[in-house]
């Protein structure tokens, strides 16, 4: 039982254990390597390794709250869902145009260089790929909007910034491959058509 294996770990792995935990509950994913400003090389997770030590035990451990834990060797991902969707975060409609067109701009950029799970960018070079689908933005968002969407992404592990900030379009960010989790081909063109939808409804309201 978890319990039971828990209870033979040190007090140091208990509370690793514990931290882990709360990653999860928080952000979902926990990948292989991370990224950050002080280090652009992609840097060894820790975390993710202990997770992997041990993850007969955080599997038994989530089970008994209803979450089951998937893990990716492939994209060396280990990511958190709830049975009843507890853990889904809800995002609004800007939100949905940022997420819908980070995960074109990564499949875009996968088609050349299918080798990497990783796709560096600028927030520069992001914006304009969306500005080509008039349904996404039919004009360039405001600085405010990019910095609070992106920064929002980063907070979930579907991005990260390598330099400066959000609110700089000169920033390069990283896009990480929980993006393929979250979005399949299909769920991008069903909501590409939705806001289509919208945006031919709003041009027949105006």
């Amino acid at each position: 039982m978890a319990i039971e294996k828990f209870n033979n770990l040190s007090p140091l792995e208990k509370d690793r254990f514990g931290v882990i935990v709360n990653t999860l509950l928080n952000k979902s994913f926990i990948l292989a390597q991370f990224y950050d400003q002080k280090n652009r090389i992609p840097r060894p997770n820790g975390d993710y390794t202990f997770l992997l030590r041990y993850y007969d035990i955080f599997t038994e451990y989530f089970a008994m709250a209803k979450y089951s834990l998937t893990r990716d060797d492939n994209k060396n991902i280990v990511s958190l869902s709830n049975e009843e969707g507890k853990n889904h975060i809800q995002i609004n409609k800007i939100q949905t145009k940022f997420l819908v067109g980070i995960k074109r701009f990564y499949d875009s950029s996968k088609e050349t260089n299918a080798k990497s799970n990783v796709v560096y960018t600028t927030i520069h070079a992001l914006i304009q790929s969306m500005l080509v689908a008039p349904a996404l933005f039919p004009k360039k968002p405001t600085q405010e909007e990019i910095g609070k969407a992106l920064s929002f992404f980063a907070q979930r592990t579907i991005i990260a910034k390598l330099d400066k900030n959000f609110y700089d379009l000169s920033t390069t960010i990283v896009i990480l491959p929980t993006i393929d989790i979250l979005l399949s081909p299909e769920r991008v063109e069903e909501l590409l058509n939705v806001l289509i939808e919208n945006t031919e409804g709003e041009k027949q309201d105006a």
